[in-house]
């Protein structure tokens, strides 16, 4: 946050709770001349702390402020640029806000131009005058080369922005975007998953305390609507006790009701049961029988933990399946791991082939798969443990 009032949030916020304005009088140029003499200035600001002395010549003042602001809205986040792979850098996209963009930076290059000074005028002073480029020096800055454009339309650009931003992770065009400063991409902090699904996904969830209950509106089985998903549960309450083993196999069941060939199953809990009729292992056996790939995001606190948190089932439950079990310590890291689970759903891979028939009975068969590349290293592959041959 970087404003008139206040630079950084917790300053911002203060200067709110204080009534204290921003709007002074004009200190940057000699406003005795003009009917208006105040505006909202941001004093203060050290400008090369954001970029370089050489730099900061060819940029207006938009960009250090853009990038202060960038940087505290991506920490407070709780990303890392730095440590993102290129993969995941390209799903984070950037929509600035601007009434005015580099007009002060324009006007400069003209005063220089028209003064006799040519040889000071910025070999740049086209692109870094025009408001497109605006977010593109974020872009860059951080590394996203995914979608960077700039909404302006007056007084109501940053809004708009806004506007623009959740309506494009909405629609599934990017899970993440910066607006300005930063856009979550959802509320929820669970939205990237069903946000990065095809349109004819079939989408559902199970509700899970003392009883489980399918959590759909009007009995439905099944939606194709991430909005309508995300207001059902949305609507649900944490309360009671939970029958986690009973709700995982009404969601293989539930699953097999469906019509697409890929099958996922994402549990989101501490791994902790204490209301179910089922066992364990009712529901490795149902899962082995299963062509689903279950995924796991484990609220779980920091140790010590709750007695009926349990890292290691869901880790067990996820491994026999082909998924994955990940513990996010915060809203921010949740965030993060929805997305991470998203881009597993999508960039799966079905190997198949028929296995010899048995007349004693169900028996399961270990499986190991192995993948190289030239080139490549060593590479880790996640697969199911097994499967059961039917007699």
């Amino acid at each position: 946050m970087v404003s008139p009032n206040g630079i950084g949030k917790e300053a911002f916020c203060l200067a709110l709770l204080a009534g204290k304005s921003g709007v002074k009088r004009i200190s940057r140029f000699d406003p005795s001349s003009l009917p208006v003499q105040i505006a909202g200035e941001i004093p203060e600001f050290d400008e090369l702390a954001w970029v370089d002395a050489r730099e900061r010549k060819h940029v207006s003042r938009v960009v250090p402020l853009a990038v202060a602001a960038s940087t505290e809205a991506i920490k407070d986040a709780g990303l890392d640029p730095a440590a993102m792979s290129m993969e995941q850098k390209r799903e984070i996209g950037v929509i600035l806000g601007t009434g005015g963009g580099a007009q002060e930076f324009s006007e400069e290059q003209y005063r220089l131009w028209h003064s006799g000074h040519v040889k000071q005028v910025s070999i740049f002073c086209i692109p870094s005058g025009t408001m497109g480029t605006l977010p593109s020096e974020i872009s860059m800055r951080f590394g996203f080369p995914g979608y960077s454009h700039v909404v302006t339309a007056g007084c109501t650009s940053s809004t708009d922005a806004i506007g623009y931003a959740y309506q494009h992770i909405q629609s599934g065009v990017l899970p993440m975007f910066f607006h300005q400063c930063w856009v979550p991409r959802n509320s929820r902090e669970m939205s990237p998953v069903w946000n990065q699904l095809k349109q004819d996904s079939e989408l559902f969830a199970v509700y899970v305390n003392d009883r489980v209950s399918l959590a759909l509106r009007d009995g439905r089985a099944f939606t194709d609507d991430g909005d309508e998903l995300r207001t059902a549960l949305t609507a649900l309450r944490a309360d009671g006790r939970t029958a986690l083993y009973d709700g995982v196999i009404q969601g293989l069941q539930h699953l097999q009701r469906g019509h697409t060939n890929r099958r996922v199953l994402i549990v989101v809990s501490d791994g902790g049961d204490n209301a179910s009729r089922a066992t364990y292992a009712d529901v490795l056996a149902l899962a082995q029988r299963s062509d689903a790939v279950i995924y796991a995001i484990g609220l779980v606190g920091a140790p010590p933990t709750d007695e009926d948190e349990n890292r290691g089932l869901l880790k067990r439950l996820c491994r026999a399946t082909g998924g994955e079990a990940y513990f996010p310590r915060s809203i921010e890291e949740t965030a993060a791991v929805s997305a991470a689970v998203a881009r597993s759903v999508r960039e799966q891979y079905t190997l198949g082939f028929v296995a010899a028939s048995r007349g004693d009975g169900p028996a399961f068969r270990a499986i190991e798969v192995t993948v190289t590349a030239e080139g490549r290293g060593r590479l880790r592959i996640r697969t199911r443990s097994g499967y059961v041959v039917e007699p």
